[in-house]
C-alpha cells in the first residue's frame, strides 16, 4: 500500500488555494457592493442587505469548505472516511467546473481560470485518495 503522502500534500495545497480564491471572491464582492451604493442614485436597501447576507454566507461556507479539505487527508483514517472525502472532493470539483462554464466572461479570465484549476485539483485529490489508499479494489489486503 502506497502512503497517503501527496495527497496530504495536495489537500493543504489545494485548501490554501480555496481559503486565497473565497478572500479574492469576497474582497471583489465588497468592493463593488460598495461600488455600487457610492455611484448608484437610488439606494435600494432591500435587495442589497438580502444579497449581501447572502454572498458573505457563500463566502463563509467557501472558506470553511478550503479549511475541511486542508485538514481532512491528515485526519482520515478510516476506509468510511475516505469514501466520504473522496465524494466530497468529487462534488466541489464537479461544482467549481459547474461555476467556471456558468461564470465564463463575468469575473475576469484570471479568476475564472483559478475556478477551473481548483475543479480539475479536486477531482485530482479525489483520485489520489482512492489509489493511495486502495478504496475500491476487490483484492484483500494481505
Amino acid at each position: 500500500m502506497i502512503k497517503p503522502r501527496y495527497s496530504k500534500i495536495l489537500g493543504a495545497f489545494l485548501g490554501t488555494l480555496t481559503i486565497i480564491a473565497a478572500s479574492g471572491f469576497g474582497l471583489l464582492f465588497l468592493i463593488g457592493m460598495g461600488l455600487q451604493q457610492t455611484f448608484s442614485s437610488e439606494m435600494d436597501h432591500a435587495s442589497t442587505d438580502q444579497s449581501i447576507y447572502l454572498n458573505l454566507i457563500i463566502i463563509v461556507m467557501l472558506i470553511i469548505s478550503g479549511f475541511i479539505t486542508a485538514i481532512a487527508p491528515f485526519t482520515l483514517k478510516k476506509t468510511a472516511g475516505n469514501s466520504i472525502f473522496v465524494g466530497y472532493c468529487f462534488i466541489l470539483g464537479f461544482i467549481a467546473l459547474v461555476v467556471f462554464f456558468i461564470s465564463i466572461g463575468a469575473l475576469g479570465s484570471a479568476f475564472e481560470y483559478v475556478i477551473l484549476a481548483i475543479g480539475i485539483v479536486y477531482f485530482l485529490l479525489g483520485y489520489l485518495v482512492i489509489k493511495e489508499n486502495n478504496l475500491f479494489s476487490r483484492r484483500k489486503k494481505v
